[in-house]
C-alpha cells in the first residue's frame, strides 16, 4: 500500500482501524484516521469512531477500500457525504487515488 499519494507524510499521529493488523495508538488530538472499508456499513462505523476521537484542526480520514466490489465502490462511499448524511465532512486533495492493485482511497477531513 503506497501512502506517499495520500501526501500524509508529514502527519505524525496517524491510526490505522479495522486493518487485519490494526495499529490503534491512542493520542491526544488524532492527525489521520486511515480506515479499512470491508463493507458499505463500515462507512458508519468509521464516522462514528472518528465523531468520538479528538482531531486536530488539520486532520485527515482516509477510507480505503478494495477495488472491484459492487457495493462498495467511490460512488456508494461519497453518496451519504453529499446527501447530507454526514455533515462535518468534506472531501480533501488527494480526493481518490489508487494505492496498489487491489486497494482504493477515498480523503476527507473533519470540520
Amino acid at each position: 500500500m503506497d501512502l506517499k499519494k495520500l501526501k500524509i507524510d508529514t502527519f505524525k499521529k496517524i491510526s490505522y482501524i479495522n486493518f487485519v493488523e490494526p495499529k490503534m495508538v491512542t493520542f491526544d488530538e488524532t492527525e489521520v484516521i486511515i480506515y479499512f472499508l470491508k463493507t458499505i456499513e463500515d462507512i458508519d462505523k468509521c464516522v462514528q469512531y472518528c465523531d468520538i476521537h479528538k482531531m486536530t484542526t488539520n486532520n485527515r480520514i482516509v477510507l480505503v477500500y478494495e477495488k472491484g466490489q459492487k457495493l462498495l465502490n467511490p460512488d456508494s462511499i461519497i453518496k451519504p457525504f453529499k446527501t447530507g448524511v454526514y455533515l462535518n465532512y468534506k472531501m480533501k486533495a488527494p480526493m481518490l487515488c489508487s494505492l496498489d492493485k487491489k486497494l482504493s482511497a477515498m480523503v476527507f477531513i473533519k470540520e
